[in-house]
């Protein structure tokens, strides 16, 4: 019999913190981690690699994963899929192994986010760039249910066996 599994990606310390009057102290943060991992929980998206405010925080939290506070939850840093965000995520946070980039991919959301200046094309082009910053790539490409046009999604194979990436494809 296949066992089957859920795996749960908290977004907490990403996305909660973006909401209206709320702030979390590093110091939270940290401790909401630290429960995360007493629970099982898969994954945290625990901050942006990108942002100077958060790199102490976000090495602190490594540095527990490498002394075996944190040992479940994989702590995944989040960031555009833009190759200069890539780069600057692992020259700000050397220790990251695990990386969930975004990338908007609906006509909508290009226009709306590029002013028109961007292609489907340069889309992908920009997340292609990203990823080959600290991946290798195996697979592109995806049809779109309801135009029948190629949108995209980038599966891709760590060059260390024990870092993840995770493509989120906005439409």
């Amino acid at each position: 019999m296949k066992k089957h599994r859920i795996y749960f990606v908290d977004v907490t310390n990403r996305d909660g913190v973006q909401t209206s009057r709320l702030g979390l102290a590093k110091l939270q943060k940290t401790i909401i981690n630290l429960m995360l991992d007493d629970m099982g929980i898969t994954q945290s998206e625990f901050g942006f690699p990108t942002t100077k405010h958060e790199i102490n925080y976000l090495n602190g939290n490594l540095e527990l994963v490498e002394r075996g506070v944190i040992t479940t939850t994989k702590l995944s840093g989040w960031m555009r899929a833009i190759a200069s965000d890539v780069e600057l995520s692992f020259n700000n946070v050397p220790k990251l192994k695990n990386v969930n980039l975004s990338q908007s991919t609906s006509e909508q959301m290009i226009n709306g986010k590029y002013l028109g200046k961007k292609t489907p094309q340069d889309i992908l082009n920009m997340t292609i760039d990203a990823i080959k910053c600290h991946l290798f790539i195996f697979f592109i490409g995806r049809r779109s249910f309801n135009s029948g046009k190629i949108l995209f999604m980038c599966f891709a194979i760590p060059l260390s066996a024990h870092n993840s990436i995770t493509i989120k494809l906005i439409s």
